[in-house]
């Protein structure tokens, strides 16, 4: 079976979740090289001032070599993880559904993790979690340059991984700063409610609190994401990345 190959990234950015949400068979990459500027560690959240870029601070090898992403580690001596709690409650509180999965999030600002790879699976869990979909499970056993897979893993850097969002949805900035395209997945889960034709509106897990007013008639983000959202013809592996397209 032929799968999408997806890099594991800290709440990727939008494009990185069209193929999860679209319940595609989903193949992590987990055996390649960690490089600087990429996703695996930076998360870009829609601020007061603008977009946020959010580091986790690495372990750096002494000497000039090259660390298996899965060997990396996290350098906990910084506070990095109160920090990054307190950018997105700053930059997201005021939403309607921000309380709605606070409680969720908390925890992976709060427990200590030793490995970046490992703390990227658990956000992703929690996300997946929170938008009613199954995590993907399946990982890479050894490292494939030319992968038989469709492979997307170029949408893993930070300054060469583009995608064009066609259909802007409600941001909590907006009106300040303009709208802000292909931003880490955690925005689009804490914009506001009455977007009906965009990605807002969301259909919370059983157990959880009441959804606020005005969003009875909501499906569920993922849901949203799949019929608002596909790829373009440019998702062929060059480094320009997806490009959205809305389907009203």
């Amino acid at each position: 079976m032929t799968h999408t190959l997806l890099p594991l990234a800290y709440a990727g950015p939008i494009s990185h979740w069209v193929p999860i949400c679209k319940q595609q068979p989903i193949l992590w990459e987990v055996e390649d090289f960690y490089q600087k500027q990429t996703y695996r560690n930076r998360m870009e959240i829609h601020a007061a001032n603008g977009k946020l870029m959010l580091s986790i601070p690495i372990q750096h090898l002494g000497y000039d070599g090259h660390q298996n992403y899965k060997d990396v580690q996290i350098a906990n001596e910084f506070p990095w993880q109160r920090n990054h709690w307190l950018s997105l409650k700053t930059a997201y509180q005021s939403s309607p559904f921000f309380e709605y999965y606070e409680d969720d999030i908390a925890p992976l600002y709060q427990d200590r993790f030793e490995f970046l790879l490992a703390f990227n699976i658990q956000v992703m869990k929690t996300i997946c979690e929170l938008l009613q979909i199954q995590a993907p499970q399946e990982t890479t056993k050894i490292y494939e340059k030319d992968s038989p897979h469709h492979d997307l893993r170029h949408l893993i850097g930070a300054k060469t991984a583009k995608a064009t969002a066609v259909c802007e949805y409600t941001q909590v900035f907006s009106d300040k700063n303009g709208f802000i395209p292909n931003l880490s997945i955690l925005d689009d889960t804490r914009i506001t409610a009455d977007e009906r034709h965009t990605f807002s509106g969301l259909s919370l897990k059983k157990g959880k609190k009441q959804e606020p007013r005005g969003s009875k008639d909501a499906t569920t983000l993922s849901s949203l994401i799949v019929h608002f959202l596909t790829f373009s013809s440019s998702m062929d592996g060059q480094t320009d990345g997806p490009t959205f397209l809305c389907h009203f």
